[in-house]
């Protein structure tokens, strides 16, 4: 069987994974796999024709990404879902299975992308940035010869949402919102920051603070 079956069964059906656990909830006036499609598609034009063998990866993380912090799934479901899913793909054949991340590793994944509670957004991401820093620093330790693949994924996503949300509050003028990722840039960039990891999104993100959508970026 040739590769494009696999993929395209694998980005349908996670979609379809995403869809089902975040039901009715909205992103602005539109459904919220709309935000999710936004997410893949910045990742998906940031690989610019390289390390194509992180698609399967980073398609299925940035889907679920959110599925823990804005649905009633618990790791568990979320970790059920996948295991069905990793089982059929494995039915189909091909490559993908062995580019993708283990049903585990997804979850871990999801769960370094989920902000810890708290009681208004500021301790919200103060909370998580404390929690998070120092496991992207494993990412920069010199004596780690291997970081998990699933971090450097999960750290990639996480830029990859901000700058999706960036660039929706710039496509619908929502200049209050882009004024409050402006104002958070620097502590988000101080948790998330890993050089070599996603520089080009890094360099994507400062421009939108700005109001600035670089052309690599337009989809």
């Amino acid at each position: 069987m040739t590769e494009q079956p696999p993929l395209s069964y694998l980005h349908q059906a996670t979609r379809d994974i995403a869809i089902r656990a975040h039901g009715t909830q909205m992103y602005g006036d539109e459904p919220y796999v709309v935000h999710l499609d936004a997410v893949n598609s910045v990742l998906l034009n940031a690989l610019h024709g390289a390390n194509l063998s992180d698609i399967p990866k980073e398609l299925q993380v940035a889907y679920l990404h959110d599925v823990i912090e804005d649905t009633d799934w618990t790791q568990s479901t979320l970790l059920d879902a996948l295991l069905t899913l990793h089982t059929e793909l494995a039915r189909l054949g091909g490559t993908v299975v062995r580019r993708m991340l283990p049903p585990e590793d997804v979850v871990r994944a999801v769960e370094f992308c989920t902000d810890m509670p708290g009681p208004n957004r500021r301790a919200r991401k103060q909370a998580t940035y404390a929690r998070c820093r120092p496991i992207v620093e494993r990412l920069l330790r010199r004596d780690v010869a291997s970081p998990p693949v699933w971090l450097r994924t999960a750290v990639r996503v996480k830029v990859a949402d901000r700058l999706a949300n960036l660039q929706n509050c710039i496509r619908t003028g929502n200049t209050s919102l882009l004024v409050m990722y402006r104002s958070e840039q620097s502590d988000f960039f101080t948790c998330y920051g890993a050089p070599g990891v996603c520089d080009d999104l890094w360099v994507a993100c400062f421009f939108a603070c700005h109001g600035i959508i670089t052309p690599e970026e337009t989809p």
